[in-house]
């Protein structure tokens, strides 16, 4: 099943690990997301030997289990976003990671849980945009709002 499945990875791929959990040690979260220098194997960790560029860790006490793997599964999902990546890639402090995610909410849609009647559910857009119209889109964005900045000074 692995050797099926390393077929389908890009020679090139990295990995990104979520790993969230409750620890006995700490009275609030901690969290900590980390772009390693290098892309590296980090034993087991992942299902695959695909190189480990970032980690996202969250350990918290006891008691906020589904919290903790809400968060978890949205990291994951930030990080399977191109342009999301992109921004992980290049940030040079919190704000552009912060950044970033503004930018990813600003694309999604967000459907509420529960049951759904499929005569009232909303048809999918016939087009989705490119990972590079959102990109130039994002540019544009930034630069009106940059220039809005300067002119308001």
């Amino acid at each position: 099943l692995k050797n099926k499945f390393m077929k389908k990875i890009p020679r090139d791929a990295e990995a990104s690990n979520v790993l969230v959990g409750e620890v006995d040690f700490l009275d609030k979260p901690f969290v900590s997301f980390v772009r390693l220098a290098q892309a590296t194997t980090l034993g087991g960790l992942t299902e695959v030997p695909v190189p480990t560029r970032f980690l996202f860790i969250l350990l918290g006490p006891h008691g906020k289990t589904k919290a903790y793997n809400e968060i978890g599964r949205a990291i994951a999902t930030l990080m399977t976003d191109d342009l999301f990546s992109d921004v992980a890639y290049k940030a040079r402090d919190r704000e552009d990671l912060i950044a970033g995610v503004d930018e990813f909410l600003d694309e999604v849609i967000v459907l509420p849980p529960g049951e759904w009647d499929p005569k009232i559910r909303i048809e999918p857009p016939k087009k989705v945009p490119s990972a590079e119209m959102r990109r130039v889109t994002s540019r544009t964005k930034f630069f009106r709002e940059t220039d809005q900045c300067f002119m308001d000074k």
